[in-house]
């Protein structure tokens, strides 16, 4: 008996065989990425998913580099509903996708967050100097407008005058 064999034979089982999961915590949406985590021990599991109506459809997954018994894969949903995922062998996990004009503010918001983070990384470098050249504005007394005011209509006042 070799070292890897004692190894294996006193190492605890995996009770569980298949766990399936979506990774985000947010709502799927339709014509947005899904991201479905499997953790199990075979070897080049494919996700096999199938819609309400019956239309069925292949999920291809990657091998996380860290733990070798979780996979990932990317599935884009095309129609709104109850979606069931399952492999060859394993059980079946069922989630919901929402239609597009579901969850408006949320999406909106997610924009407006991506929006931010690209003009944040794409905004021009500024000097640090910057700071030093900054201008400041002051109000100007109302007094000088009312004098203004005063000189103007005391030349046309004399102007007519004369």
């Amino acid at each position: 008996m070799t070292f890897s064999n004692a190894l294996s034979e006193v190492a605890r089982k995996n009770s569980y065989g298949e766990r399936w999961t979506i990774a985000s915590k947010q709502p799927s949406i339709v014509d947005q990425p899904v991201q479905i985590v499997l953790e199990t021990i075979s070897t080049q599991p494919v996700g096999l998913l199938a819609t309400e109506e019956g239309i069925q459809d292949s999920v291809f997954l990657r091998q996380d580099n860290v733990h070798s018994q979780r996979w990932f894969g990317t599935f884009w949903p095309r129609a709104a509903g109850w979606h069931k995922i399952a492999s060859a062998e394993g059980n079946s996990f069922w989630f919901y996708v929402y239609a597009n004009k579901d969850w408006q503010v949320m999406q909106q918001a997610q924009k407006a967050e991506a929006t931010k983070r690209f003009a944040m990384q794409n905004h021009p470098k500024r000097n640090q100097d910057d700071h030093l050249a900054a201008r400041t504005s002051v109000a100007i007394p109302l007094f000088y407008f009312f004098l203004s005011f005063l000189i103007c209509a005391v030349g046309l006042w004399i102007e007519r005058k004369l």
